[in-house]
Formats: C-alpha cells, sequence, structure tokens
C-alpha cells in the first residue's frame, strides 16, 4: 500500500472517530434536555461519558480490518498506525504471540465482548470480510506492553467500516439509542433481542405484500413506535388525528396517517402510507421515465396537509386540539419499493419534487431497521 493510500486510510479513521464522538454527545444532550439525568448516567458504557475520547486506530493492509480503540477524555487525540497481519498483532510486534493458543476466534460475525481478561495467549484473531466486533472493559496482558485496558473499542472488516463511516450519523444514533432502550426496557438479553427480530419479521409480512391495507400498515407502525423512531428520527407521533376544516374552504375535514417531530431537523412531519409493493416507476432506463399516478396523487394528499398549517388560523386550533404548534412542516410519504437498479431513477425524480415532501420506498425503510438490529446484535450479547 502507498504512503498517499495509508494517509487517506488514516484520514478516515480519524473522521470516523472524530465524528463519532461528536454525534454521541449530541444524543446524550438530547437524553439530558428530557430532564432524565439518571437514565444518562445509566446507559453509556463509561468511556463515553466524559466530554471527548483519546482514540488510536490500528489498519491492517493485507487483512483490510480496522482497530478503533476508546479512552476516556474530555479532550480528543488521535493517532493511527498500520501493521501486516491480524490488527491484535500492533501489541506484539515482536511476534511473541505466535504459535500460542488463541483466546477468541473471531470469523466473519459480529460480537459484543465484554468484561474479559486474557494471560499468556493471544486474546484474539480475526479472520474474514464480514466482522463488526465490540469490546468493552477488556483486559489484555501483552508481550511488550505489559497490561493492556480495552476501555472499548470497535473492529471492523474494510468494507464495514466503510459503510459505517458513511452513515456515521445514524450509527452513533443507534450506538446509543440500543443502550438506552436496553436499560429502558430492562429485558432479559436474549427476550430484547428477539423483540426486534419479530418486528423484523412483521415488517417483512406486512411491507412486501400488495395485498395488505394500508390500516394494516398504520396500525402495525401504531403499535411500534420504535420503528419511526430508529428509522426516521421521528418522535411525539400523534395518530389519525383531524385536521378540521374551520374555514369551510377545504373539500373536508383531512386525517393524516401520522404527524410526529424529527428531533434531527427540528421541524414536525405528516406522513401518510400506502400500498407497499408496487412497483412505483415507469420507463426505467428510457425516455420520459415518471412516476406512476399514485405519486401524484399522493403527493397531492400531502400537499393538502402542508397547506393546512400554512393558516395561522388552523395553526391555531390544532394547538387547541391537540396541544402542539406546528409551523412549516414537511411531509413523508411511504409506498412502494425501489429496486437497486431503480434507485437512480428513482433518485432523478425525487429531485424534481418540491423540497417539502419526501418519499421513503418500504424497503429503504424495512434496511434502516436492519442496520438497527445489527448494531442491537452487536452490542448486547
Amino acid at each position: 500500500m502507498t504512503v498517499e493510500a495509508l494517509s487517506v486510510t488514516s484520514m478516515m479513521l480519524e473522521e470516523f472517530s472524530l465524528n463519532f464522538i461528536k454525534e454521541v454527545q449530541k444524543e446524550k444532550e438530547n437524553i439530558e434536555k428530557t430532564g432524565d439525568k439518571k437514565l444518562l448516567a445509566q446507559i453509556l458504557p463509561k468511556t463515553f461519558k466524559g466530554e471527548s475520547a483519546y482514540v488510536h486506530a490500528v489498519y491492517s493492509h493485507n487483512r483490510k480490518h480496522v482497530l478503533i480503540r476508546f479512552n476516556s477524555s474530555n479532550q480528543f487525540h488521535f493517532n493511527s498506525r498500520e501493521v501486516t497481519g491480524d490488527v491484535m498483532d500492533f501489541f506484539d510486534p515482536d511476534g511473541l504471540w505466535n504459535g500460542k493458543p488463541v483466546g477468541i476466534r473471531v470469523e466473519s460475525s459480529s460480537a459484543h465482548l465484554k468484561g474479559g481478561s486474557f494471560m499468556g495467549v493471544k486474546p484474539f484473531e480475526i479472520v474474514g470480510d464480514s466482522v463488526e466486533l465490540a469490546i468493552e472493559s477488556f483486559k489484555l496482558q501483552t508481550p511488550r506492553y505489559g497490561a493492556i485496558l480495552l476501555e472499548y473499542a470497535f473492529i471492523f472488516s474494510y468494507d464495514i467500516f466503510l459503510e459505517r463511516l458513511a452513515n456515521i450519523k445514524e450509527f452513533a444514533r443507534d450506538f446509543v439509542s440500543v443502550y438506552k432502550e436496553y436499560v429502558i426496557q430492562d429485558k432479559p438479553k436474549e427476550k430484547f433481542k428477539e423483540d426486534f427480530r419479530y418486528i423484523k419479521s412483521e415488517m417483512e409480512r406486512l411491507f412486501f405484500d400488495e395485498d395488505v391495507r394500508e390500516l394494516d400498515i398504520d396500525n402495525f407502525l401504531k403499535d411500534n413506535p420504535s420503528i419511526l423512531n430508529y428509522c426516521l428520527g421521528l418522535s411525539q407521533p400523534m395518530h389519525q388525528v383531524t385536521l378540521s376544516n374551520i374555514h369551510g374552504r377545504n373539500p373536508k375535514d383531512f386525517k393524516p396517517d401520522l404527524i410526529a417531530y424529527s428531533e434531527d431537523e427540528k421541524v414536525w412531519k405528516i406522513v401518510d402510507y400506502k400500498r407497499a409493493k408496487r412497483n412505483i416507476i415507469k420507463n426505467q432506463g428510457k425516455a420520459r421515465t415518471h412516476f406512476r399516478a399514485e405519486i401524484a396523487e399522493l403527493q397531492a394528499q400531502l400537499r393538502d396537509y402542508y397547506h393546512y398549517f400554512r393558516d395561522f388560523g388552523q395553526q391555531q386550533h390544532f394547538k387547541d386540539e391537540y396541544g402542539k404548534l406546528i409551523e412549516y412542516p414537511e411531509t413523508i410519504g411511504i409506498i412502494g419499493r425501489v429496486e437497486d437498479e431503480q434507485v437512480r431513477d428513482f433518485n432523478m425524480l425525487k429531485s424534481d419534487m418540491p423540497r417539502w415532501i419526501d418519499l421513503v420506498p418500504y424497503n429503504y425503510l424495512y434496511e434502516r431497521y436492519c442496520r438497527y438490529i445489527n448494531v442491537v446484535e452487536t452490542i448486547i450479547k
């Protein structure tokens, strides 16, 4: 690997580390704003309870793995090194672990290791291209450096690292959320994880069947508000509220499927669900590619909701009825699915829509939930 390539890798590792810590801090601040400091004190590993962290990263150029170690600090510090072979060999530059037993062999899997120790053996061997490992409060006895405490560390296959880097805000939010939910739900580990797996299986059943009614989907999402919270960052959900026709100018009272608040964007979102499986793009990859008629109908429906809150009198009436002042909301239409070969056309067509409307295919929602579950499976072991 060239010096230039190593420099780029080091820069990406530093970018990941710095932004991960920043986003974790933001999530901590959001929890603190709720006034529940006791919860905040319970949820995160000790390493992330300070203002920042000291980070040391290791990159294996031939095995394509990264090790990112976090130690408690109130200021950010970062350094990185390259190794040949296992990233754990950084702790044994003289090769004294060669030929000795291995404590744990991790091969193309996710795992969370907490509160253990190894003496006289190589602690871990990392193999494969699908590794996602979280290590917490683990003591190592190393040949060169003596006793080492891994306060908190990630080991990723390089492709997984790049995916986490590209979605660092999402990953940090999931990281904090999983710890928070585990404390709040106070369930045995397997029950905690099984509930997420069940919701995933129900998403598969409901989201990918064109015959499932919109009401069934609405009821499912209403019964499982965590889906919209984890996947779209929406909280304070209000389901099937009435937007009353107080002036007599609207054709009728409106009743959106959901109104909820985006903590990230600090704006209310009005959400409507349509049927799931249908292809929403016509003439894919051809001239005059366009959305099917259902998208125009959905946009017209969301426009009614959007303009409802542009009227001061209707804003105040809604506040009197539901206790929420909603000004300048945005809208989300959840509809259909978009296959990999349709993504380019979908993005092109969506870019022509007004900024106040977002389209979210059901498979995007499902894939986002799967990424959240991956964090659950990695952290809760």
